[in-house]
């Protein structure tokens, strides 16, 4: 597929199939270690279009593109014996890619020459993209997403390239990769996530459909002359010296980003010495104590000023309970119970026995319910046993996490495998109602503010954007809310509403999840219909759209029993197909 493509399934979040027969690791073994030419075909052929993509957006001369694809290449045929067999090929390909890139771009200013012994000079006609943008923010635009993308941490570039660029599953991006779906779901995700924050700080606030269409033209793919020589150059064929050069620049960077940290480390010793140093020197006792004393104070010393204390390091938030939930169940899915065991608290035996004995086969979520100090995550209804001698039914398993304050990390008290009917509506009551809030301290004054402004944070997308509309609507931002709405449906009037109800709250209790709709209802607390004060939620309903935007689709006031029948649906899976 095209790779403006594969940037256009990263904006819209899609992922197509490709087949895949030998694994990435056995191609690096293969030709790490005896050169082989059909193991490097196979890798050009399967990561070829990434690099040329890379190279050709950031370049935007055709031979210069051309250099810069076969130099990346060139550095892998260098450092392929220095990669670990499990290493992602496809995102260190693309983030070497980039730095090539990034090289030509800034060094070259003179007109390219053809880089292929015999090969004609290839013209390309210029973007014709049409659009409100001039082609200047078109280029900035792609080049600060390339940017982004190639400074991401590996856990998250990793399933982006695979998933986006080269248009793979997510299941068979596991594959490749050696991971678990869960991890690449979540890598994809939270990488999206971040790269969109980051676009968002840099002034690139486009919307998600004109992004789209700036970058959904074709970058072509690399000409067969050019992976031809690319070829020759990996199986023993000396590489002309100016991509020989530009590769070697890019090795001596790498090496330098390599060890910067420890040259640095080193630095801070030298200075820490020599500090040190200048400490003995200046209080030091004179030899003769009748000889006039002179202080050496060599010049880099500090005189008369008092160290400054090391800031204390940033103390990294608590990891979402729906987080904890994920990885105490995959761990018990991949056979590591003892793992599972330290994400709770005095866990007994029989909670993993319970669910090693269940079957469960992946962790996909149809609800989370949560106060301030419990949670309770409940999976999609699989067909599980719930005692060892007994046949598959159609059940959920649940985890239920607690926390002792705001600061404290989740941990895992129990789990259970249990049916719709059973004990879920009278759990997810008990939410509802706030029984598992904080309770103020009658020791204090006042009771400390809830704390909604950071709720929100730690949630994902989709819940982010149902608790963003809520606030626009109460701040009475109606055209701002209406942005966020399937056009159409929610009206003005409805929006307004939620202002004259009274509603103030901004945290979710119950999020029910399907794959193309999600409801998310919000603290219950007193709301005025027809100036009659009543106890209920408002709830949200989201629905995604063919191209994977998720929207507001319509606001309801639901009575404080909205528990007993709603979730039903969603954990039946209704809103999945």
């Amino acid at each position: 597929m095209p790779q403006a493509e594969g940037v256009v399934k990263f904006i819209r979040g899609a992922a197509s199939t490709c087949a895949d027969e030998v694994p990435d690791a056995e191609l690096l073994r293969r030709f790490a270690s005896a050169r082989d030419e059909q193991a490097f075909r196979a890798i050009v052929s399967r990561y070829g279009p990434v690099v040329w993509a890379v190279c050709r957006r950031l370049v935007r001369n055709h031979h210069d593109a051309e250099d810069a694809f076969q130099a990346t290449l060139l550095v892998f045929t260098r450092k392929a014996s220095e990669l670990h067999t499990e290493a992602a090929i496809g995102s260190w390909l693309y983030a070497v890619a980039y730095r090539v890139a990034s090289r030509v771009r800034s060094s070259r200013t003179h007109p390219p020459t053809p880089s292929l012994q015999g090969g004609g000079v290839s013209a390309e006609p210029a973007d014709s993209r049409s659009g409100a943008l001039d082609e200047l923010t078109v280029s900035e635009a792609e080049s600060a997403l390339h940017e982004e993308l190639a400074r991401l941490p590996e856990k998250y570039r990793a399933p982006l390239v695979l998933c986006c660029l080269e248009g793979l599953s997510r299941d068979e991006s596991a594959t490749r990769l050696g991971w678990s779906a869960n991890r690449v779901k979540h890598g994809l995700e939270r990488g999206r996530e971040i790269l969109r924050s980051r676009l968002a700080r840099r002034g690139i606030s486009l919307g998600l459909p004109l992004l789209t269409t700036l970058l959904a033209s074709s970058a072509g793919i690399a000409s067969p002359q050019v992976i031809e020589a690319t070829v020759r150059q990996a199986t023993g064929t000396p590489p002309p010296v100016a991509i020989s050069s530009l590769a070697n620049g890019v090795n001596r960077t790498m090496w330098i980003a390599k060890w910067k940290w420890a040259v640095a480390g080193c630095v801070a010793l030298v200075l820490t010495a020599g500090g040190t140093l200048a400490a003995v020197f200046r209080d030091a006792p004179p030899e003769s104590p009748a000889a006039p004393v002179v202080k050496l104070v060599p010049i880099f010393a500090p005189v008369a000023v008092e160290p400054k204390a090391a800031p204390e390091p940033k103390k990294e938030p608590p990891k979402p309970a729906w987080d904890v939930a994920t990885e105490y169940l995959q761990l018990i899915i991949d056979g590591k119970p003892e793992q599972a065991k330290k994400l709770g608290d005095n866990l007994g035996e029989r909670y993993i026995k319970e669910l090693q004995v269940a079957g469960l086969k992946r962790v996909r979520f149809a609800a989370i319910v949560m106060n301030d100090s419990r949670v309770m995550v409940i999976t999609e209804r699989a067909k599980l046993k719930r005692q060892p001698n007994a046949e598959p039914e159609d059940n959920h398993v649940t985890v239920t996490l607690e926390r002792k304050d705001a600061d404290s990390p989740w941990r895992v008290i129990e789990n259970d495998v249990t049916d719709p009917e059973g004990k879920l509506p009278r759990e997810i009551g008990r939410y509802l109602a706030g029984e598992y809030d904080f309770k103020p301290d009658p020791k204090k004054d006042k009771p400390e503010p809830k704390k909604d402004e950071k709720e929100p944070k730690a949630l994902k997308p989709t819940w982010e954007l149902a608790v963003e509309f809520l606030k626009l609507a109460i701040a009475e931002k109606t055209d701002e809310a209406l942005k966020l709405v399937v056009p159409g449906t929610v009206s003005e009037n409805k929006i307004g509403e939620i202002k004259r109800a009274g509603i103030t709250g901004t945290k979710p209790v119950v999020i029910l999840i399907n794959e193309k709709r999600i409801e998310v209802a919000f603290e219950q607390q007193q709301i005025r219909n027809d100036d009659r004060p009543v106890t209920g939620h408002l709830v949200l309903m989201l629905v995604k759209s063919k191209d994977g935007v998720w929207l507001v689709k319509d606001v309801d006031f639901e009575s404080a029993d909205w528990g007993n029948a709603r979730p039903g649906d969603y954990l039946g899976g209704k809103y999945d197909k």
